[in-house]
């Protein structure tokens, strides 16, 4: 005689394939440090050329902890995860996306009737908004040597520039594109950054260890080797970048 139908017997159980999972199965073994904290920058305006990256370039590393609390190199996850930048104020506590572009707005009020909207309305139209921090946005996960020969995973930001003078942070969100979640898995908040007007800019820093570390290894970061500054004048700095061939990638 066949058994009588359990919908809770292990014979019955969905395979393990669709059986429910955690949301964030990495949320609590994710941890970015910023190793190489940014600074400062001149602001870009709002052209489509001029960008000035802020300086140093922001450098973090993803340290990943097993269950027993014990720092791994994941180089299979390491293929999804990316991190991505985003403009706060200096406190973290507000977001700084999107600012008023002056060429944007009306200059001259044409001669046709307003809608009654238009007439109590202190918004700017949309097309007037442009994004604020600008450049590379997102970068993928690097698995480099680091300064003390250790296999590191990295994430490097050499093309970040910001439009309009002030005081701000950086945000950086983990995400892990391999998962369905949206969601980001860790994130870090940056010390403040000053980002001056050009008459008023002091320059940009020379290169740090870290840095030329990870140029020789393929990440296109400026190397600046030699800071000039002229008397009475705003600093100048001597950009020579490395053009060394990067090393070759290694399997572990």
């Amino acid at each position: 005689m066949q058994a009588p139908f359990d919908a809770l017997s292990p014979a019955y159980a969905p395979p393990p394939s669709l059986a429910p999972r955690r949301l964030f199965p990495y949320e609590c073994n994710n941890e970015l440090i910023i190793r190489q904290q940014p600074n400062r920058a001149r602001m870009c305006g709002f052209g489509s050329k001029d960008y000035r990256p802020i300086d140093p370039a922001p450098i973090l590393q993803l340290v990943r902890r097993d269950e027993h609390g014990r720092a791994v190199v994941d180089y299979q996850k390491a293929t999804t995860l990316v991190c991505h930048a985003s403009l706060w104020s200096a406190d973290g506590s507000e977001e700084r996306s999107v600012v008023i572009n002056p060429a944007g707005l009306p200059k001259r009020l044409e001669a046709r009737p307003l809608q009654e909207a238009q007439i109590f309305s202190t918004q700017p139209p949309v097309e007037g908004y442009v994004a604020t921090l600008c450049g590379n946005l997102v970068s993928p996960c690097y698995v480099f040597t680091d300064l003390d020969g250790q296999k590191t995973l990295f994430f490097a930001f050499p093309a970040l520039s910001v439009r309009t003078s002030g005081q701000y942070s950086l945000r950086f969100s983990l995400f892990d594109i391999g998962q369905d979640s949206s969601h980001a898995i860790a994130f870090v908040l940056s010390n403040l950054i000053e980002v001056y007007p050009p008459k008023t800019f002091p320059g940009m820093t020379e290169s740090s260890a870290l840095s030329k570390c990870l140029a020789r290894q393929g990440v296109k970061l400026h190397i600046r080797t030699e800071i000039r500054r002229t008397s009475g004048q705003v600093a100048e700095e001597q950009d020579d970048e490395e053009e060394a061939e990067p090393e070759a990638y290694e399997e572990p």
